[in-house]
């Protein structure tokens, strides 16, 4: 947990965001994460993964 506290915190990224992304979006060696998924609970009860606000 503390890795992804990290993450919100240094990237300002939304919430959703930070738990939507897939491995094919994240570049270790390029050090680049791309924002293409975020995670959303649709009436507090389904969780649909969409594409993020901006």
């Amino acid at each position: 947990m503390a890795d992804l506290f990290e993450m919100l915190l240094g990237t300002g990224m939304r919430r959703g965001e930070s738990l939507g992304p897939h491995w094919t979006d994240v570049h270790l060696a390029e050090r680049m994460l791309l924002v293409r998924w975020s995670l959303t609970a649709v009436n507090n009860n389904h969780l649909y993964l969409g594409h993020p606000k901006t």
